[in-house]
């Protein structure tokens, strides 16, 4: 809600649910969470298991880059925020849903009667006037109503890849032919791409319609995308002040409560650590950032305000170090920042199904081994930054031999001996007589090693330790 709004549908009611009604209606929530994955299609990630709100961000970030140049293909992107989402939807609605998807009317009687029966009052110069019935909405505070609301947008996904297979004419966007990726979905905010042809931007709107009325605003790169700059070029430091301002608002609003050298160090830790960690965990940040941050962190550490200069006992590196080695065991942005962004090499490895993944393997890789493909000119920034993390990555990965049509023979770490390119250098490939882009599948066969006979030392060493390695039922990263 904003502040002080001129009308009154600018108000959002406040869901006022007792114990016992969110008992019922979390079990009804584990119930249909358990196949929410099955139902939803993978371009929506918010509230289904395993699935992750980076991915879009990053896949989002993907697709505009180059929005700022006057060249290469044509291409359209629309962000779609669906105004007062849940309390828009209809119940009829709902309902029908559910039924298409198979749930049993015993079960679609139970949400009924969830969702029909709440009453509403208003408070008015501070009396509460009445109450009277909803005719439509979900309730927010409801465990029921993310996934509920999640199976809703799933239809308009639905819809637009119905439109899609019905039309010779529509043309996707440049970069999401091969997924057939027409829009990424986070619970009410949607990023719909398209190649810039009237024609096909005018079927997925009209499908938008059919959801709520449609009201654009031009404007221009960067914009918010999940609480994110989406921009064309690279991260750069006016693009990070909201997160600046952010955290200076928060101390600001701490300044004058006179908390001690304990509280300041809780809060940092515990409530201003968070603020940056969502950022940290998708991008990495400039260093002009970074230390911004870490600067309004000391000064309110050792001062109590964002802005005081001076006074600090010791530098801020050894107020990060453990405990149990004198310091005060904050962490450095820096190095969580790193950790973090490497869990998006690790999903690379081991989430077959995000849309994310498949699209990097398709439009990014080719093919290719993440450990050996170049850096291209013409990559996203964030992409390059992904790339300059392999060497931290790759020791910090290894993988279980299954069928191995998932693990590179040469490149990934699976043997004993750890990367045997690595190890052995280029001339091992001849001594094998194989090839770069080889997959440990090539060497197996009915669960049984099949290497052809050893021409040199180091093939013998290789052959005499795969009795060491226990072959699985699939390829797992671990």
């Amino acid at each position: 809600m904003r502040d002080n709004p001129p009308k009154v549908a600018e108000f959002r009611p406040i869901a006022c649910c007792n114990v016992l009604y969110k008992c019922i209606t979390k079990n009804l929530a584990n119930r249909l969470n358990s196949c929410l994955s099955e139902l939803i299609s993978s371009n929506q990630t918010a509230f289904v298991k395993g699935r992750n709100i980076s991915e879009n961000i990053l896949l989002a970030q993907e697709l505009v880059k180059g929005y700022h140049k006057n060249k290469g293909k044509a291409r359209c992107a629309i962000k779609v925020d669906l105004k007062k989402a849940y309390d828009s939807v209809e119940w009829s609605f709902i309902l029908m849903s559910l039924l298409a998807v198979g749930c049993p009317p015993i079960f679609v009687n139970w949400v009924r009667e969830c969702i029909t029966t709440p009453r509403f009052s208003i408070s008015l110069n501070g009396s509460l006037a009445g109450y009277f019935k909803g005719g439509k909405g979900l309730r927010q505070g409801d465990p029921l109503s993310p996934y509920l609301f999640v199976l809703a947008m799933e239809v308009l996904t639905q819809l637009f890849q119905a439109k899609v297979r019905e039309s010779n004419q529509f043309k996707f966007h440049p970069q999401c032919a091969k997924q057939k990726i027409t829009h990424l979905s986070f619970a009410d905010d949607l990023m719909i791409f398209v190649a810039a042809d009237l024609h096909s931007q005018s079927l997925l709107l009209c499908k938008i319609r059919s959801f709520s009325i449609l009201q654009f605003r031009v404007g221009k790169l960067p914009v918010r995308y999940l609480g994110m700059p989406l921009i064309a070029g690279r991260l750069s430091y006016s693009n990070c002040i909201p997160l600046i301002e952010k955290i200076t608002a928060r101390i600001n609003s701490w300044t004058a409560r006179h908390l001690s050298f304990a509280g300041r160090l809780q809060l940092i830790s515990s409530v201003l650590n968070s603020v940056q960690m969502f950022w940290s965990s998708i991008f990495i940040l400039p260093k002009k950032v970074i230390t911004t941050v870490e600067q309004k962190f000391n000064h309110f550490l050792w001062k109590g305000h964002a802005e005081s200069k001076g006074g600090s006992k010791v530098s801020w590196k050894q107020v990060c170090l453990p405990k149990q080695e004198g310091g005060l065991g904050l962490k450095r942005i820096e190095e969580w920042n790193k950790a973090a962004v490497l869990k998006h090499i690790w999903h690379l490895f081991t989430q077959a199904g995000s849309l994310w993944v498949a699209w990097v393997h398709d439009e990014l890789l080719k093919g290719r081994s993440f450990w050996t493909v170049k850096v291209p000119q013409s990559c996203s920034w964030g992409w390059r930054k992904l790339l300059k993390l392999r060497l931290e990555a790759r020791d910090l990965l290894s993988h279980e031999v299954g069928d191995g049509s998932t693990i590179s023979l040469w490149h990934d770490r699976w043997h004993p001996n750890g990367v045997l390119y690595q190890t052995y250098g280029h001339r091992i490939l001849y001594n094998a007589a194989s090839n770069l882009q080889a997959k440990v599948s090539s060497v197996i066969q009915n669960k049984e090693w099949c290497w052809c006979p050893a021409r040199s030392e180091d093939m013998v060493e290789i052959q005499s330790k795969l009795s060491l390695i226990q072959i699985k039922e699939s390829d797992k990263a671990v």
